[in-house]
Order: C-alpha cells, then sequence, then structure tokens
C-alpha cells in the first residue's frame, strides 16, 4: 500500500474539506476536489490565481502564508470568510497553514487546510434558538405559576363570603 503513487492523490480526492498547495508568493497552485466544491469553481479556474480570491478582506491570511513559508511556522484554527465564485455572500471557513516539505529542499510554500464552518454556524444558531424558547418557557410557566396563587387565595375569599344555602 506505501508503495502505490496514487495513494496520496486518492486520499486527497476523498477528503470533504479543502486542501491547498500555495506558492510562497500566494499563488494557488494545486487544489483537491473539495476545494472545487467548496469555492463552486474548477481547478483550471482558480490554480494561479492568487489566495485572496478566496479570502476576501483577511489581509492577515497572507502575513500567516508569508510567515509560514519564511519559518515553518503553522497556524491553526484562523476564523475567516471565504467567497465562492460569482456569489457575493461570504460563508465562514476555518482555516489551518503548515509549512510544504517536499523532501530535502526546505520550505517550498504552504498546504492549507479549509473547513467550511457553514453547517456548523446553522447548528450553532438553530441550539441558540431551541434555548431561547427552552427559557421563554420556563418563564411563562414561572409566570402562570406566580398568577395562579393570588387568584387561588382570591376565590377562596370569595367562596367564604358567599352566603351559604340552608336546607
Amino acid at each position: 500500500m506505501t508503495g502505490n503513487s496514487t495513494f496520496a492523490p486518492n486520499i486527497l480526492a476523498s477528503l470533504i474539506d479543502s486542501i491547498l498547495l500555495v506558492s510562497p508568493e500566494g499563488t494557488i497552485l494545486q487544489g483537491n476536489f473539495a476545494t472545487e466544491e467548496m469555492f463552486r469553481q474548477s481547478q483550471d479556474a482558480f490554480c494561479g490565481n492568487s489566495i485572496t480570491d478566496f479570502f476576501p478582506n483577511h489581509p492577515e491570511i497572507e502575513v500567516k502564508l508569508k510567515k509560514t513559508c519564511q519559518d515553518g511556522t503553522s497556524f491553526r484554527d484562523i476564523e475567516c470568510f471565504g467567497r465562492r465564485k460569482n456569489e457575493h455572500v461570504l460563508f465562514p471557513a476555518s482555516l489551518t497553514i503548515a509549512p510544504y516539505l517536499p523532501g530535502d529542499q526546505g520550505i517550498q510554500g504552504a498546504v492549507l487546510h479549509i473547513r467550511d464552518r457553514s453547517l456548523v454556524q446553522e447548528l450553532e444558531e438553530t441550539s441558540r434558538q431551541i434555548d431561547q424558547i427552552s427559557r421563554m418557557g420556563v418563564l411563562s410557566l414561572g409566570m402562570a405559576h406566580e398568577i395562579k396563587n393570588p387568584l387561588v387565595a382570591i376565590s377562596g375569599s370569595a367562596q367564604l363570603l358567599k352566603p351559604r344555602k340552608k336546607h
């Protein structure tokens, strides 16, 4: 299995998260199929473009990419927003940057692992809404209890004041 030359490409093709190989200058050199799905464009369309095309308004990514390529520093869980082709709405993403070290050649670029956090964000929002509904239920139960107590007292007093019929 380790002698198979298609082993690494098959693993990259099987991943559901985006994997990009980026040059020290920030040019996208290669990406897996998940990258095509995530950013809704073919590899031919994004290879050769700047990584900033995928992550507009995030200059810190370029800075961290350069630091990775200079001294091998890795960065993990960078929260950012990615842009899909022909869409104006950005999607939440989590980014990891690690040095690309092919053999004994030193740092030749960076590998970016990109995770789309859209579903996670939707689940967190749904969870917050459910928590709010639950808190409202507890509050309304408490209010109903507080309203019921004086009503029971008034009802009891009214029954005591009501004239009784004698048989």
